[in-house]
């Protein structure tokens, strides 16, 4: 039997939204249920299929981190935008600033986005706008347990 993938966003009464990933046997509908008895939050939409095996193969470059990507932003014809974010970037991508994104450099994404990439309007977008790398910032403390023989 495929294990089922349930990726479900929530939002909170400050507009703040999360993304919980969860693997089932059989399809989630009743463990969301009871999430949400117990919730301050909302359900905003979620979406399930069977687990797929992949086997993935990232790469050592200049930003092989996943915390560092490009932000890609598109608008529709009523200016409303969407934004869209690579991982692990490739660094090649950029102008000589290493900054700014050469639309050339991604033209291929940029013409599968056009007409099917939907903007917060929930139109399609229209065109590309612009992007830039982006690194997240890490907010957290990170603790080492030592153990002494």
């Amino acid at each position: 039997m495929a294990l089922v993938r349930t990726g479900i966003v929530y939002v909170d009464a400050q507009g703040e939204n999360v993304l919980h990933v969860i693997t089932t046997q059989s399809g989630a509908g009743t463990i969301i249920s009871d999430i949400l008895a117990l919730s301050n939050a909302d359900e905003v939409f979620n979406w399930e299929a069977e687990e797929t095996s992949v086997s993935p193969s990232p790469v050592v470059a200049q930003y092989p981190t996943v915390r560092v990507t490009c932000q890609l932003l598109f608008q529709d014809d009523t200016g409303s935008i969407a934004k869209l974010y690579i991982p692990a970037v490739h660094g090649d991508i950029f102008l000589p600033d290493n900054v700014t994104v050469d639309p050339a450099a991604i033209s291929t994404l940029i013409g599968d986005c056009i007409g099917n990439l939907t903007a917060g309007s929930g139109a399609p977008v229209t065109m590309f706008t612009g992007g830039q790398l982006w690194q997240q910032k890490i907010n957290a403390i990170a603790s080492l347990q030592v153990l002494n023989p």
